[in-house]
This record gives structure tokens, sequence and C-alpha cells, in this order.
């Protein structure tokens, strides 16, 4: 075999291999970015500090509890929907370009096979990620960890209500639609309750 064409396929298959460990490294890096500390500041959810008055430590708590598990959500989420794009895309392009290689000039079924196979888990990636509305749940679980968040600096700023039943119903009208959104039956008006 030709030492060049060796060479473009080692080439070929380190850079397809590098390009997906790209996008997983940007996604676990993505994943472990420290997100709201503000929350935690304001809450005392750190036990560093607490700017919430002493007779609304526990509220503190409970939305930072809901903001952290809307974000650890989202994030994962996000991972899923974003990294099955990408590499759909990257295996779409890697069977187009396969076929066009010059590189298995004696091997034409093994090149057919590759190609094959990486538009197969092309089409499976974008399958699952639209039947399984990745896109959808990284959405509703964005936007509640917003309004979550939104509600902290409410309380903090003391422009949620007086009672804390009124805080839980917020907590539970940011629940409810983003579990409405999760199911499918995101409406506009779900939509602008959860911003």
């Amino acid at each position: 075999m030709n030492p060049q064409r060796v060479l473009r396929t080692v080439i070929f298959i380190i850079a397809v291999v590098g390009a997906a460990l790209g996008v997983l490294c940007l996604s676990v890096w993505a994943h472990n970015v420290p997100r709201g500390r503000d929350v935690d500041l304001i809450t005392g959810f750190n036990q560093q500090s607490r700017l919430l008055a002493p007779n609304q430590y526990a509220l503190g708590i409970v939305l930072a509890v809901n903001y952290h598990e809307f974000r650890n959500n989202s994030s994962w989420w996000s991972i899923a929907y974003f990294g099955s794009l990408f590499l759909s895309a990257l295996f779409s392009a890697t069977a187009a370009l396969v076929l066009k290689l010059e590189c298995f000039p004696n091997k034409p079924s093994l090149k057919k096979d590759l190609a094959a196979a990486l538009s197969t888990a092309a089409a499976v990636l974008i399958t699952l990620s639209t039947v399984g509305n990745f896109q959808q749940k990284w959405e509703a679980n964005r936007l509640a960890a917003t309004a979550t968040e939104n509600l902290v600096y409410e309380v903090w700023k003391g422009g949620a209500g007086e009672s804390r039943a009124d805080i839980y119903s917020k907590i539970e009208e940011i629940n409810q639609s983003r579990n409405d959104a999760i199911v499918g039956s995101l409406s506009s008006a779900t939509k602008n309750k959860l911003q």
C-alpha cells in the first residue's frame, strides 16, 4: 500500500476521533462550569454567607435546591441536545468524505461500510434528539432555573410577596410550567410564565 495513502488515512481517523473527543470534552467542561454563585450567596446555601433575613433561611434553601436541580438538568439536556447535533453533523460530513477519499482503492467494501456506519450513527443521533425532545427539555429546565433565580432576587429585595405561601405558590407555578413544557404542552403563555 502507498505510504502517502496510509498517512492520509491515519490523519483522517485522528481528525475524526479528535473532533469527537473535542465535543465530548467541551460538553463536560460546560457541565462543570460553576453556576448560581449569586443564588448561593443570597440564600446561604454555601454556608459562607446569608443575605436573606434569618426567618427566610429555610425558604432560601428550598429556592437554592430547586435552582441547582434545574441548572443541573439543563446542563445535561444541553449536552445531550447539542452533542447529538454536533456529532450527527460530524458523522454525516465524515461519511461523505469517506466516500470521496481515494485512500481505500483496494477495499471499496470497507469504504462503503464505514460511510454507511457513519451515516447510520448520524441518523440515529438526530432521531433520538428529535423523538426524545432534548431541545424542549433543555429549554424548559433553563427557563425554570432562570425563573427560580429571579424569584431569589425578588425574595431578597422584598418584592416576591409578603407571605411564604405566596413564594411557595410561585415555586409551584415554576414547577408546573416546567413540567408542562417537558411533557410537550409548551404554549406561549406557559413559556412566558417561566421567563
